[in-house]
């Protein structure tokens, strides 16, 4: 593969790098320790893989947080306090591309139901549809999810991951 780097992304375990595959000719996340031998090309970077045509790196969405509600109402107000929130929920501001990580960087994960295992899913994501563009980005990062895909909006729902 042929990548032109712009961004390196720390995600709790890992190192990935932002970069422009030539060979997907799109931006994608890449994970460093996957990545086994580098060589430096001369030249150019494509004004293609100019890291300003990323709009998922330049796209900021909010995360809506929330103690999941299947908790006992004690254990959602020592959440609430543990998090600062407001009104009962938190906003995360977040990168488009960088969705996946924050929401794993908070333990939260969309594709379980809310009433399973709530003692796991301790918070959840109560805006669960997003700008489209954020929600491509996420299919090809994550495994689990389904794109719902329409006119302006997408959907996250447990299942398998489409393309």
């Amino acid at each position: 593969r042929t990548l032109y780097p712009h961004h390196l992304v720390n995600s709790v375990f890992r190192w990935h790098v932002r970069a422009y595959c030539a060979d997907r000719e799109e931006f994608r996340d890449f994970n460093l320790a996957r990545i086994a031998n580098t060589l430096n090309l001369t030249g150019s970077r494509p004004a293609i893989a100019d890291p300003e045509n990323d709009r998922y790196w330049h796209e900021t969405t909010h995360l809506q947080l929330a103690p999941n509600p299947n908790l006992s109402e004690e254990e959602q107000a020592l959440l609430a306090h543990e998090f600062s929130m407001r009104k009962g929920h938190l906003s995360v501001p977040s990168r488009a591309a960088l969705v996946p990580y924050t929401l794993h960087a908070y333990q939260v994960d969309p594709s379980i139901p809310d009433s399973d295992n709530p003692q796991r899913n301790r918070l959840v994501l109560i805006n669960k549809t997003l700008n489209k563009n954020t929600c491509k980005n996420m299919s090809y990062l994550t495994g689990h999810l389904v794109i719902i895909r329409c006119n302006t909006t997408s959907e996250l729902r447990p299942g398998s991951c489409c393309k």
